[in-house]
């Protein structure tokens, strides 16, 4: 078994792989309301703490490996997907194969949680107050991690957890890239076996590609017109503007996030 110990908003928890049964508030999971600000900045700071700790001799992450091995999925979930109106066809080939032309890790491999989803996220008092379910717990690529960006978080506060986690823009990449294959698979796979998690997908896919779309758009912006004026500047999501939450769910001030990985 792995065991997390964690210190989020100065109160101290005992995260294991499993869901508290106990019916309060803690184990709903994100089905409460959430200071996505909050959890930005936990969340970046519990993966960067989780990448510090020693990998040595640690198993393989079911995704710490290239997310081209998924490759056959992500085509098949494309074109069922087109063909039913569900997404564009056309952009989501563009964006994967944006995300197959990335270089891979070559890094040393470093812990990751791997299955950071609205799921395994608890709160409490709209904040984040807990990780859990750390059954696909390995080394690996750090860039699977960084999914929850897309399948949690809104352009708004996307910026602030990539700024905590502190990880390459390459790495960020491929973590996008994650995000649109999981968005993609899960939306084509569960959506009648597992709607509430098909839903996660979508999210994730929508927002991996508006991403994408945001990025060609840029490039477009800072081409040369001919000296007139870009007449038809990016959308307002494009800018990603940080958004703090209510005073009331400002967070407190955040101590020092400590790691115990056992192995069993």
């Amino acid at each position: 078994m792995s065991h997390y110990r964690c210190r989020f908003a100065g109160s101290p928890r005992r995260c294991r792989a499993r869901c508290p049964q106990d019916g309060r508030g803690s184990g709903r999971g994100l089905h409460g309301p959430l200071c996505r600000h909050h959890a930005a900045v936990e969340l970046g700071r519990f993966g960067a703490a989780l990448r510090r700790a020693d990998a040595t001799g640690g198993p393989a992450s079911f995704r710490g490996g290239p997310v081209s091995t998924r490759d056959d999925d992500v085509r098949a979930a494309i074109r069922d997907l087109g063909a039913d109106g569900t997404v564009d066809g056309d952009a989501a080939t563009a964006a994967w194969e944006e995300v197959l032309r990335l270089p891979q890790w070559d890094g040393e491999p470093v812990w990751i949680h791997s299955d950071l989803l609205p799921g395994t996220l608890l709160v409490r008092e709209g904040k984040l107050s807990s990780v859990i379910d750390f059954g696909g717990l390995g080394v690996g690529d750090p860039a699977c991690d960084m999914m929850v960006a897309w399948t949690l978080f809104s352009a708004e506060t996307r910026g602030l957890f990539r700024e905590v986690s502190d990880v390459d823009d390459v790495t960020w990449a491929r973590g996008r890239g994650w995000a649109l294959c999981f968005g993609l698979m899960a939306e084509h796979y569960y959506r009648v076996k597992n709607p509430i998690l098909a839903g996660v997908g979508r999210r994730a896919m929508f927002e991996a590609l508006a991403d994408y779309q945001c990025e060609d758009r840029r490039l477009l912006l800072v081409r040369p017109l001919s000296g007139r004026r870009c007449q038809n500047p990016l959308p307002e999501h494009c800018h990603g503007r940080a958004r703090r939450c209510p005073p009331a769910s400002t967070p407190q001030a955040i101590t020092t996030v400590i790691i115990t990985v056992v192995i069993y």
